[in-house]
């Protein structure tokens, strides 16, 4: 993800990019899956093609948006998706 500072702690994204190879990315800033979405976001999912394994890729939807804001969250972050996560998690 690259984004712009528009005010203190608040961003407006340029790019969102999925699962990006760390060596590649336009940036350190990153999506941590928390969203409030508006209600023009249905009629973007309604225009996307189905991804891998049938579902609607939202990363990819958030990009057709006009305006995605992101606010920089500040604490610890855990990958549900690894079993060290799991352990370690308070």
């Amino acid at each position: 993800m690259s984004a712009s500072q528009i005010e203190e702690n608040i961003y407006k994204t340029n790019q969102l990019i999925e699962k990006q190879k760390i060596d590649e990315a336009p940036s350190n800033r990153a999506m941590a899956g928390r969203y409030i979405l508006t209600s023009d976001v249905f009629d973007k999912i309604r225009e996307m093609q189905e991804g891998v394994g049938g579902g609607i890729p939202l990363t990819d939807t958030l990009t057709k948006l006009d305006e995605v804001y992101g606010v920089l969250f500040e604490g610890r972050i855990y990958n549900v998706a690894t079993r060290f996560d799991w352990l370690s998690h308070p």
